[in-house]
């Protein structure tokens, strides 16, 4: 009984290992190959890798660990040159009084470098606000406006 399970179990000598078919390259030896441009199934690692990169925090370390010959330093290596070689245009962010809620102030992002400017057009502003303003609503042109709405409001003419 045993013989007969052990010959339907049995496998050939030609069964216990996979062979590639050499017919479907077009090349003869893996020495005729460039090497790859990419750590090869590495996504969502590489964009993880990139985005610690190229955020700026102090402080802040990046551990990087894999089995032996995955390619860990190529791919930091690659991604070190490739944001060492990209100036980096971070966008300024910017909280500003939110009129409709003012507990809640609003977010604007501008340009790189736009926020400083921003800040300066905005005092610059608060200035001419704070000296111009006050004499504007004391002229004598708005002061008759005003007087004119008055007396239109309560009915004396």
């Amino acid at each position: 009984m045993t013989e007969k399970i052990a010959k339907t179990l049995s496998v050939p000598p030609s069964g216990l290992r996979w062979q590639c078919p050499t017919g479907q390259f077009a090349f003869s030896t893996t020495a005729e190959l460039e090497p790859a441009s990419d750590v090869v199934a590495q996504p969502t690692a590489m964009d993880a890798l990139r985005f610690s990169l190229t955020t700026d925090a102090r402080g802040q370390n990046v551990y990087v660990r894999g089995p032996r010959g995955t390619g860990r330093k190529t791919m930091v290596r690659r991604l070190l040159d490739e944001v060492n070689d990209t100036p980096l245009e971070r966008p300024d962010h910017c909280y500003v009084h939110n009129f409709a809620q003012p507990g809640k102030p609003r977010l604007i992002s501008l340009g790189a470098g736009q926020g400083r400017q921003f800040r300066r057009a905005m005092a610059r502003l608060a200035d001419a606000i704070g000296q111009d303003l006050p004499k504007a609503l004391e002229s004598e042109h708005l002061a008759a406006e005003r007087m004119a709405a008055w007396l239109e409001k309560t009915g004396n003419e």
